[in-house]
């Protein structure tokens, strides 16, 4: 019998591995199917029991048993899934309010309040995430905070034990705000600083100072939810990608850094307009970026990876993740959403196991595509983001040049080798 520690939840998952999610600390253990496959065995055989001994130490060994006395879960095998394939992880965008301007945001921010779904809407939503089984919800907007009820919708995930990262721009986020996100349960905070000096934070932000961004930073790590830092590279700011390293060190958060996407031109990309590739200077950078910093390097899509390449999955957009708009709307990922609807979360089952767009995507095995079927970095990046393929390739179901690119220079290969890129 395994008595797993407070907060461990466990699933079966797309491709029949089981997942064991700590939804406090965020780690896991996973098993892989043919593993998991003893778990069930009855009577109890000598390699039945070699596997649970095997898991017994690898659950321990991530601090995810419980210990002598403590009560916790006690493991069984799971029942079938509520959603087919299983639903791990929903981006909640819950406005697209702004309280700043920034020039290179894929957000309008000009939602009026109204067209936001209200408290009660949304924590029974967040009620019916719970039994489709996710382990982990992110909040996003435009800029959650300015909803006073977001302590309320964290408490309510937490309640279900779903892990919670919320994304921010930090600003207004002083030691009572960041204690009470805390007493919510927030597991995770991503803050966007796209300048680390005064003027280009200013420049591109267009409203709020630096400092005040940075003091919301230390409050959240003082009330001690972990920050990663999100920095997108554009002509404007790349001059600063220098200064960087002193700053993730010195307020120890993670860092996630990222060729702006020319997000203005999706609407015309699935016509033959694309948008324009990222200059050289901006994807060296990144790179040159991602090389020094690859200590304190982001792990957000540590669950998709653990799958078996056999699907565009480096995010898991619309293989084991989904975005639902403040609407009330369910789409793709942050960036495809017109035109990637797939329903309404009145109907939630539906909109993920119905969907055209959904089923198109995991019905197309990436090793059957000849640009990342072959490549040796396909394990990390699963063909990289469906928005850049779309966008700079023109094909949803294609590799991302920007992976191509980044991992080309990575290992020495030529720029027209067909390698991707992704977060290690």
């Amino acid at each position: 019998m395994l008595n797993l520690a407070p907060g461990v939840r466990y699933k079966t998952r797309i491709d029949g591995s089981l997942l064991f999610f700590d939804t406090r600390s965020c780690r896991y253990v996973s098993v892989p199917s043919s593993v998991a496959g003893l778990l069930s065995q009855d009577g109890g055989g000598a390699t039945s029991r070699r596997a649970v001994r095997s898991l017994a130490e690898a659950l321990a060994g991530n601090g995810l048993l419980a210990d002598p006395g403590q009560p916790g879960p006690v493991f069984s095998i799971p029942s079938p899934a509520p959603l087919e394939p299983p639903l791990d992880e929903a981006f909640l965008e819950v406005t697209r309010r702004c309280n700043l301007q920034c020039s290179h945001c894929y957000q309008q921010g000009n939602a009026l309040p109204q067209q936001e779904l209200g408290t009660q809407p949304l924590l029974e939503l967040i009620d019916r995430l719970a039994e489709s089984g996710i382990l982990q919800l992110k909040l996003t907007g435009g800029e959650p905070l300015l909803r006073s009820d977001l302590p309320e919708l964290i408490s309510r995930a937490r309640s279900h034990d779903i892990a919670t990262r919320l994304y921010t721009n930090g600003l207004g986020v002083d030691p009572r705000k960041a204690r009470c996100l805390a007493e919510a349960g927030l597991n995770e905070a991503q803050v966007s600083i796209d300048g680390l000096r005064d003027e280009t934070y200013a420049s591109i932000r267009r409203r709020g100072i630096l400092a005040e961004a940075t003091a919301g930073i230390a409050a959240l790590r003082e009330a001690g939810i972990a920050v990663i830092l999100s920095f997108t590279v554009t002509e404007a700011n790349v001059g600063d990608l220098p200064l960087l390293d002193d700053f993730v060190r010195t307020h120890r958060v993670q860092v996630c850094v990222s060729p702006y996407l020319d997000y203005r031109v999706l609407s015309c990309s699935r016509g033959p307009s694309r948008g324009e590739f990222p200059a050289t200077d901006i994807l060296t950078a990144t790179l040159a970026a991602f090389t020094r910093l690859k200590p304190l390097w982001t792990r957000k899509t540590r669950l998709t990876q653990l799958l078996p390449p056999s699907w565009f999955s480096f995010c898991g957009a619309g293989v084991t993740s989904c975005y639902i708009t403040c609407s009330g709307r369910v789409a793709l990922c942050p960036l495809l959403q017109e035109g990637f609807e797939a329903g309404h979360i009145d109907d939630l089952k539906s909109a993920w196991e119905r969907s055209p767009v959904f089923l198109r995507l995991r019905s197309t095995n990436v090793l059957d595509t000849p640009a990342c079927g072959r490549c040796p970095h396909l394990v990390w990046c699963r063909g990289g983001c469906r928005a850049r393929a779309l966008i700079y390739g023109g094909d949803l179901l294609g590799p991302d040049p920007v992976c191509c690119w980044m991992h080309g220079r990575l290992t020495g290969a030529g720029e027209g080798r067909p390698q991707t890129w992704g977060v290690p």
